[in-house]
């Protein structure tokens, strides 16, 4: 576990490093003020935080949740928002929801759930194991 994580604390960083000005993504923090979102689902890793963020082993789902679905309702095109929500539902183990939220932030090309897409898809978390998607 370690050592996947590791791997993708260094993509992260590639990812990020390389990610083109000539298409920014949606919303990453424009017009988006801190919510309940970011204060129960916010990553560390994440350079587009705007708080210090909580270890996935930290959260609480039932507070961050309903917190994060109405951020999102209220911030539609925050990749951001979305990627949050997406933690919230792994950390309530409910993968294929999640799966969904990181595609659909990953889309806006938001380097976090890009990392987490490839740790579903290396680890076989909800969906089956592709070491080759999971690179």
């Amino acid at each position: 576990m370690r050592i996947i994580a590791a791997i993708s604390l260094a993509a992260f960083a590639a990812v990020a490093s390389n990610s083109s000005s000539a298409n920014p993504p949606l919303q990453l923090t424009q017009g988006v003020p801190p919510t309940d979102c970011k204060k129960y689902a916010a990553s560390p890793l994440d350079p587009e935080r705007m708080m210090d963020g909580i270890p996935p082993e930290k959260i609480n789902p039932h507070l961050a949740i309903p917190a994060c679905e109405s951020a999102v309702r209220k911030y539609p095109n925050s990749a951001r928002l979305i990627y949050q929500l997406g933690r919230a539902y792994t950390k309530n183990n409910d993968f294929s929801f999640a799966l969904v939220l990181y595609q659909k932030a990953a889309a806006q090309e938001y380097a976090a759930a890009i990392i987490n897409l490839g740790l579903m898809y290396g680890s076989g978390l909800g969906v089956p194991q592709d070491v080759s998607r999971g690179r």
